[in-house]
């Protein structure tokens, strides 16, 4: 090593990494210069890091919008379920054009049979969970109607109730049963 170089490596040895950290590397129009402000309109990148320099751009590139994932990819077997997900994520993470066309060759190739059994499965699961709520609404209606012609009655067993007089013991036991069977029924007794 020189003794000239050794000098050197002392000093900047010898600088504190508070030094370092105030001496900001910008690039504008195309030339690095050294300054101890950060760059304009960008973040700063201090003397000493690795890599390159941040560039301030006017516009960013957006990134392509990932489509939802189909239904029926959690009936696919593991293997297709990947390959379908890497050909949807593909554009969003920046792959190569002729990479997601070898992507959907090889899903094509692979697993349409695959594709058609999830197809369907996921169909069947669509049916069943429309029977499902239908049949819940059937039930809801029925117990509506139930609930319905069971006030119906009631009020009529009330104004039934009501309106009949008492002329003898026999009419007298048939109130009593009708006010008993009117208690039961409607008033929970």
């Amino acid at each position: 090593m020189s003794f000239r170089i050794l000098p050197a490596l002392f000093a900047l040895l010898c600088l504190s990494p508070a030094a370092f950290a105030a001496t900001y590397r910008c690039e504008v129009s195309g030339s690095v210069i050294l300054t101890d402000k950060p760059c304009a309109g960008s973040g700063p990148a201090p003397m000493g890091s690795i890599g390159p320099t941040r560039t301030t751009s006017s516009y960013q590139t957006a990134l392509p919008k990932m489509e939802q994932a189909p239904e029926y990819q959690r009936y696919l077997s593991q293997r297709c379920a990947e390959l379908s997900e890497a050909v949807r994520t593909a554009p969003a993470r920046g792959v190569a054009y002729a990479t997601v066309n070898d992507l959907r060759r090889e899903y094509s190739r692979d697993c349409s049979d695959d594709e058609q059994y999830a197809r369907r499965k996921a169909s069947e699961a669509r049916r069943r969970d429309r029977d499902g709520q239908l049949a819940m609404r059937d039930d809801a209606e029925r117990s509506r109607e139930d609930a319905e012609r069971l006030r119906e009655k009631c009020i009529e067993l009330r104004d039934s109730l009501r309106n009949r007089r008492v002329e003898n013991e026999t009419e007298r036991l048939n109130k009593k049963a009708a006010e008993d069977a009117y208690n039961a029924s409607c008033l929970g007794k």
